[in-house]
């Protein structure tokens, strides 16, 4: 009876530590997420080559990646001064800043990353996957495209630059 304990025991310990889809699987891809990102451009071009700024040029924002499979997301539209009363400014923050934090995991073979939102600003985006392509240029640059878009004639991407350590 107690051998039958202990292996009991020790098969729980073992599926205890499997990683599972816990964390970002270990690639070489996934590696080089790790790590702070300064949003430096975030434009959307529409099917006739009209580009926008959704958040300004240069956009403010920073997304970071841990080693555990934990992501961030801050993106802003740079405040220019003081204007308007405390109403309007109150209305403008909640439309001008935007954060979301949850799990992430990278398909190599996709190009693709997603990130499973666990909290954010907007509601209807907690518990939803947001899939996004990517590519590096360099080993400072990260170039992420939304692929869930309302509008796939609009093409988005967002372009993070690695903060230096």
């Amino acid at each position: 009876m107690r051998k039958m304990i202990v292996l009991v025991g020790v098969s729980v310990l073992a599926g205890c530590g499997q990683s599972g889809s816990d964390g970002p699987q270990e690639t070489a891809a996934a590696s080089r997420f790790v790590g702070a990102w300064h949003l430096a451009r975030f434009t959307r071009t529409a099917a006739d080559g009209t580009i926008t700024y959704p958040y300004g040029d240069p956009p403010g924002g920073q997304i970071m990646y841990t080693s555990s499979g934990q992501m961030s997301a801050q993106l802003m539209r740079p405040v220019d001064g003081l204007s308007g009363s405390a109403a309007d400014g109150e209305a403008s923050d909640q439309t001008q800043f935007f954060a979301y934090w949850g799990a992430y995991d990278v398909d190599e073979t996709a190009g693709t990353v997603t990130h499973d939102v666990e909290g954010s600003g907007s509601r209807s985006w907690v518990g939803s996957r947001r899939v996004r392509a990517f590519r590096f240029e360099g080993e400072d640059r990260l170039i992420l495209s939304p692929t869930d878009g309302a509008d796939p004639s609009v093409v988005s991407e967002l372009t993070w630059v690695r903060v230096p350590n």
